[in-house]
């Protein structure tokens, strides 16, 4: 018989549209904490002088990035046992309470042992959506370096990132290393709108992956 575990853990699945993609990763934190209070979702809290809600989150959106899965690990407080029936009952509650722009998308119990979000999270899919025809984009995509210099200097190539990308309905579709190199899907879409001349119009971030390749 296995020991029983000391506190829950559960994860929330959610995605943000195209009117919340411009707000910071702290503020989208914070109406998702706010819909948690409405309905008083008996997670932990850190101690000292200013206790924080026990969650972690995988990596954060760009401004300017919509996203259809993202995901936030809870520590439910001591004694605080959901059963898979109260889970759906409070996503139910949590799609009735959501802020505007923000849905809720699935809560369910992490296993024993299974590493947080910010731990978990190695690879991502992006989907980018360009104004123009996508035969130049593919061309691009096609060359070699993928170099995008700040406004700093720094340069960075973002074809190191990249693990493979196709074309699928008029969108380039991106799945991306999270780990040893990380995309930064702004900089990619910088490049391409510079060699094509083409707008990017809509970016997304599909799903969080593990090592693997597996969605989370």
């Amino acid at each position: 018989m296995n020991e029983p575990k000391i506190r829950q853990h559960l994860r929330f699945r959610y995605g943000k549209d195209e009117v919340l993609m411009y707000i910071s990763h702290r503020d989208m934190l914070r109406f998702v904490f706010r819909q948690f209070r409405r309905i008083r979702l008996p997670h932990a809290y850190s101690e000292g002088f200013s206790p924080k809600p026990k969650v972690s989150f995988g990596p954060a959106l760009s401004l300017g990035v919509r996203a259809d899965s993202e995901l936030l690990d809870i520590e439910m407080k001591d004694g605080v046992w959901w059963t898979a029936e109260e889970m759906a009952d409070n996503l139910a509650r949590l799609k009735e309470n959501s802020e505007p722009r923000i849905f809720a998308l699935g809560l369910f119990e992490l296993p024993a042992g299974a590493a947080n979000i910010s731990k978990a999270v190695k690879q991502c899919r992006y989907s980018l959506l360009f104004d123009g025809p996508i035969e130049p984009i593919a061309e691009v995509m096609d060359s070699g370096e993928l170099v995008f210099t700040n406004h700093k200097g720094k340069a960075s190539d973002q074809r190191k990132a990249v693990l493979s990308w196709e074309i699928s309905d008029g969108r380039l579709e991106v799945h991306a290393d999270n780990s040893e190199r990380v995309l930064n899907v702004i900089s990619l879409a910088t490049i391409i709108s510079e060699r094509t001349g083409q707008r990017c119009t809509d970016m997304l971030r599909r799903s969080l992956l593990d090592g693997d390749g597996n969605e989370l």
